[in-house]
């Protein structure tokens, strides 16, 4: 089963990536240092709510494809990102 299809069964919007547009200064938000040095880019993302505004949703930003991690790797649980339409 997907992610997309695994988290849209438990009733949650899952997103892949991140613009394309996204400016390398906003990327590095999504940046996370492993243990040992290594850096991974959570672009990977659950979505709860569709609003920009922290009382109105979450983000929890994550990758499942970390090299040599068996598992997810979370970056962030809050508020959604800074992007180039909030800031």
């Amino acid at each position: 089963m997907s992610l997309r299809d695994a988290f849209a069964e438990a009733g949650l919007e899952y997103r892949g990536g991140i613009a394309k547009a996204t400016s390398k200064k906003h990327r590095q938000q999504y940046e996370v240092v492993m243990p040992g040095g290594t850096v991974v880019e959570c672009h990977e993302h659950v979505v709860m709510g569709t609003s920009y505004d922290p009382r109105f949703c979450l983000r929890i930003y994550f990758t499942s494809r970390a090299p040599g991690e068996p598992r997810f790797v979370i970056a962030h649980v809050g508020r959604h990102f800074d992007v180039k339409t909030t800031t």
